[in-house]
């Protein structure tokens, strides 16, 4: 058999051996996170900023749209989850994207945020009961102060649900008022 006829049975063999392969992949992560499937979709609110946020440039008081996107991603293996607050026809003055997946070592949901000016945070212990998903979570803020914090999606139904902050330390500080950080009411954005 000449050289350029081996190689071309090797590709066919590899190629057959990738294919079988493929359909005999692992299944991934949807069993663990269909659950979620509820928030997947576009949603708005309205967010009424409760302290003032230098990094983005957002006085107490402002009150910003605010949108909320949850779609499947990874060959459903994880909800990539994108939030801006700004102005409509304008640019977004702050947002966080979300990356919701499952710990197949520990067992349990994680997720990994990152605010675009700068924070971050480590979500862990989710719980999920009928219509309520409740985490914990922590990170930094963009000035650098350490954070933890609890928050839950409650309510939930076709169209709307209700995002809130529960519990929030900074530095090791009781945060007064947590839902006065952050408490949305969103409503499923309207299909374009």
């Amino acid at each position: 058999m000449t050289y350029a006829a081996c190689l071309a049975l090797a590709m066919i063999f590899c190629a057959v051996g990738m294919s079988a392969a493929e359909v005999k992949a692992p299944p991934g992560n949807y069993e663990h996170l269909k659950q979620l499937e509820p928030l997947i979709g576009a949603w708005t609110g309205e967010w009424v900023i409760s302290e003032d946020r230098p990094t983005a440039g957002i006085k107490k008081g402002k009150n910003l749209p605010v949108t909320v996107t949850f779609k499947w991603d990874v060959n459903k293996s994880a909800i990539l989850t994108h939030v801006t607050a700004g102005e409509p026809g304008s640019a977004p003055v702050w947002g966080m994207i979300w990356l919701i997946g499952w710990d197949t070592a520990n067992k349990r949901i994680v997720c990994s945020a990152f605010e675009f000016t700068g924070g971050h945070a480590v979500m862990h212990d989710w719980e999920i009961k009928g219509d309520k998903v409740t985490f914990k979570a922590k990170g930094s803020l963009p000035a650098g102060n350490k954070t933890a914090w609890t928050m839950a999606f409650s309510d939930i139904k076709k169209d709307s649900f209700l995002w809130q902050m529960i519990d929030m330390t900074v530095d090791g500080k009781e945060v007064v008022e947590p839902g006065l950080l952050m408490k949305w009411m969103l409503k499923r954005a309207e299909a374009k």
